[in-house]
C-alpha cells in the first residue's frame, strides 16, 4: 500500500472516529427545529377554547406596525400529534389534575408521583414548570398545571406573566445563541 492510500486510510477513520464520538456526546438528542416565536400548544381538545384567549393575552400579544404582528405565534395541537412536535423549540402542555382527558393524562404521570408537588398545584404555589433541552438541545418546554378548568384560565391571568417572563427570557438567550453561533467557531 502506498504512502498516499495510507494517509487516506488513516484519516478516513479519524474522520469516523470523530462522527462518532460527537454522535455518542448527543445521547440520541437533536437541535430542536421550527421557528423560535412559534409555540406549539398541547392541551385537551375540550379544554384548549376554554384556555386560548386567556393564553393568547399572554403570549400572544398585537403590535401595531403597518401590519398587526403578533409576538409569538401559538399553535394548538392534539394529543396525537406529540410525537411529532416534540422536538420542536417551544412546546407548551396545558393540564389540569382533575382531568383524565389524554394530555392532561400525560402530564399528571408526570407529577402525581410526588405529593408535595400535587399539593403545591393546588394550592397555588406551582402553577408554571419550565424545562429547557428536554427532547431537544435548544428547547423550552413549559407545563401549565392547574387543578381544574377554572382555576387554569384565573392562574393564566394572575401568573402568566411569570412564565412569560422565563419564557421571554430563554427566547432571547436562544435568538442570541442562534444569530452568533458562527462566530463562536
Amino acid at each position: 500500500m502506498g504512502y498516499y492510500m495510507m494517509i487516506r486510510v488513516l484519516g478516513s477513520i479519524a474522520i469516523l472516529a470523530v462522527m462518532l464520538f460527537i454522535a455518542g456526546c448527543g445521547k440520541g438528542k437533536t437541535h430542536a427545529y421550527g421557528k423560535l416565536d412559534e409555540i406549539h400548544v398541547f392541551a385537551d381538545k375540550e379544554d384548549w377554547p376554554e384556555w386560548k384567549d386567556a393564553l393568547q393575552s399572554v403570549f400572544s400579544r398585537e403590535f401595531r406596525m403597518p401590519v398587526t404582528e403578533k409576538e409569538y405565534l401559538l399553535k394548538w395541537h392534539p394529543y396525537e400529534d406529540i410525537e411529532k412536535y416534540k422536538s420542536f423549540k417551544n412546546v407548551f402542555f396545558l393540564s389540569r389534575l382533575d382531568s383524565k382527558l389524554p394530555v392532561s393524562q400525560e402530564v399528571n404521570e408526570l407529577v402525581t408521583g410526588d405529593p408535595q408537588i400535587v399539593a403545591g398545584i393546588k394550592n397555588g404555589d406551582y402553577f408554571h414548570i419550565p424545562q429547557k433541552d428536554t427532547w431537544a438541545f435548544g428547547q423550552y418546554v413549559l407545563f401549565l398545571i392547574a387543578p381544574d378548568r377554572d382555576a387554569m384560565i384565573q392562574r393564566i391571568h394572575d401568573l402568566g406573566k411569570l412564565a412569560y417572563t422565563d419564557f421571554k427570557k430563554s427566547y432571547f438567550t436562544r435568538l442570541n445563541d442562534e444569530v452568533f453561533e458562527y462566530n463562536r467557531n
